[in-house]
């Protein structure tokens, strides 16, 4: 069994989605499963896909939305751990190692939330949860939750399998959410739930 299940849920993203897959293969860390969720895209991502079936586990469903594909993953999911990347994204080289670090250092840990680095088209980057305010909010580059959370920060969350089933699937709510002062805001509303690790 492996310690981490990473999914990508994806969308007519052909031109992106190997990229992600790629970095997670790129990982020093490397006790996981890789599963993709293909929601029903319309153009090639499944046969860019194919040099990788022996990589990575495949699934194909009707388009149901991003909520939708994240739980089909979930379903199939084997790790203790889970950890959800965009198809449009990618993870640097030690991203699951630091994130698996963490949690087993803290034995009640039920999640561990990361900062991202956003590159958009004219290669501009900018420090996504600075960019928020959410790092003023909770104290530091890395938190470690010990209680509830909001699903939409599942992005760069490494979450416990057992507790993601507890809380029954994600919920399709957040599905349509995307905007940072939507993303802010719901985590605020978890804060009280939230214990905080300064790194």
């Amino acid at each position: 069994m492996p310690k981490v299940s990473a999914i990508i849920p994806t969308y007519n993203r052909e031109a992106f989605v190997v990229k992600a897959v790629q970095s997670i293969l790129k990982q020093r860390f490397t006790d996981y499963e890789t599963i993709v969720v293909d929601d029903g895209s319309t153009d090639n991502t499944r046969k860019s896909l194919a040099p990788y079936w022996e990589r990575i586990t495949y699934i194909y469903q009707q388009n149901s939305g991003v909520s939708s594909a994240l739980n089909a993953g979930i379903r199939v999911a084997r790790g203790d751990w889970i950890a959800i990347l965009g198809s449009d994204d990618e993870w640097m080289p030690d991203y699951l190692s630091h994130q698996v670090q963490r949690v087993v250092t803290y034995p009640r840990a039920v999640a561990h939330i990361t900062n991202a680095t956003m590159i958009d088209l004219n290669g501009t980057r900018k420090d996504h949860f600075a960019d928020l305010g959410f790092l003023a909010a909770f104290g530091g580059r890395s938190s470690l939750m010990l209680q509830p959370f909001c699903a939409e920060m599942l992005c760069s969350m490494l979450v416990s399998l057992t507790k993601i089933y507890r809380l029954q699937k994600i919920s399709t709510s957040f599905a349509g959410l995307r905007s940072g002062e939507a993303s802010l805001s719901l985590a605020l509303r978890w804060w009280k739930h939230i214990g905080v690790m300064r790194t």
